[in-house]
C-alpha cells in the first residue's frame, strides 16, 4: 500500500484577497445606506384602541377558560365530577347536593355544641 502525502499539495499562501480600498470606503458606504432608510413611523393608538385591547384579551382568556372547563367536565362525566352516594346509576343523588351545602353553611354554635355532646369520645 502506498503512502499518500497530501501535505505537499497544500500551499501556505492565502487564496482570498481584499479588494483595493475596501476598508477606506467601508465607513462611508455604511453611512450612505443608513441615510437612505426612512425613519420608522410612530403610530399613536386612539383611546378606543387603548381601551379595547385589554378587554379583548380578557374576553379571550375567559372564553378559553370556560371552554376548557366545559371540555374537562364533559370528558369526566357528571358522576366523576360531583360523585354519587350509591356509586352511580341513572337516579343517583349528587354526593354534595344543595341541601347538604345549605346545612353545612348554616352550622351555628348550637349545632357544634350538640355534635360535641353526642359524640362518642371513647
Amino acid at each position: 500500500m502506498k503512502d499518500i502525502n497530501t501535505n505537499k499539495n497544500i500551499t501556505r499562501a492565502n487564496p482570498f484577497t481584499v479588494p483595493d480600498g475596501y476598508f477606506e470606503r467601508l465607513k462611508s458606504d455604511i453611512l450612505a445606506r443608513v441615510a437612505e432608510c426612512d425613519a420608522p413611523k410612530i403610530v399613536a393608538l386612539t383611546w378606543q384602541q387603548r381601551l379595547l385591547r385589554p378587554l379583548v384579551g380578557l374576553a379571550a382568556t375567559l372564553c378559553v377558560a370556560v371552554f376548557g372547563a366545559t371540555i374537562y367536565a364533559h370528558k369526566l362525566g357528571t358522576e366523576a365530577v360531583f360523585g354519587s352516594r350509591d356509586g352511580g346509576g341513572e337516579n343517583a343523588e349528587l354526593f354534595f347536593s344543595s341541601d347538604d351545602a345549605d346545612d353545612y353553611i348554616m352550622l351555628d354554635n348550637d349545632d357544634i355544641y350538640r355534635y360535641l355532646a353526642e359524640a362518642d369520645w371513647e
